[in-house]
């Protein structure tokens, strides 16, 4: 017979930051009207697929082969994710890749653009993000789009748990107090 002991956790230590994944946003093309909220990825392929990009996952050239001319932006995307936090998160980092082309807007106010470091891979930039008070949030990222761009999920980084509304595709995410058990 197995025993068990009752242990009360007292005090959570993150030898890391926690992730809360962004992987669902609306969007606006050249300041059209905003689109419902889609994934990520099917953004980039609705979008490729608006302005006769080639898909990422079509066999075709590597896009440096491709006549300078072609590489060149289309016009402006806008994504806008949004989450809702039920405590204040201080020193919040935004980790997204190739941060420094990218215009980051957190509830109105710009966020400048300066890599601080990476996390998980070299393209995946953090940049400082202001505190992060309770309620909802909005982050608006503005993109020169074309055959160049690579669309990805985005993750804000810092002290706090997250979960999301689960099973409902375009779910809802927040932050939370971290506390024990999840």
């Amino acid at each position: 017979m197995t025993q068990r002991s009752k242990v009360k956790l007292i005090n959570v230590e993150l030898s890391e930051p926690n992730v809360l994944l962004l992987d669902y946003a609306e969007f606006c093309w050249n300041d059209g009207p905003w689109e419902e909220k889609e994934e990520i990825l099917r953004i980039d392929n609705i979008m490729r697929g608006r302005l006769g990009i080639p898909l990422k996952l079509e066999a075709y050239r590597q896009p440096y082969s491709s006549l300078p001319e072609s590489r060149k932006p289309r016009g402006t995307l806008k994504l806008l994710f949004a989450f809702d936090s039920e405590v204040d998160i201080s020193n919040p980092r935004l980790a997204l890749e190739k941060a420094k082309d990218v215009q980051i807007i957190l509830d109105g106010l710009i966020v400048p653009s300066a890599v601080e470091s990476w996390r998980v891979d070299e393209e995946l930039h953090t940049v400082k993000l202001p505190s992060i008070s309770s309620g909802s949030h909005k982050i608006e990222l503005t993109y020169a789009y074309g055959l160049m761009t690579n669309l990805e999920r985005i993750y804000i980084l810092g002290d706090f748990a997250s979960t999301s509304a689960a099973p409902n595709p375009l779910r809802t995410v927040y932050l939370r107090r971290l506390t024990a058990p999840y």
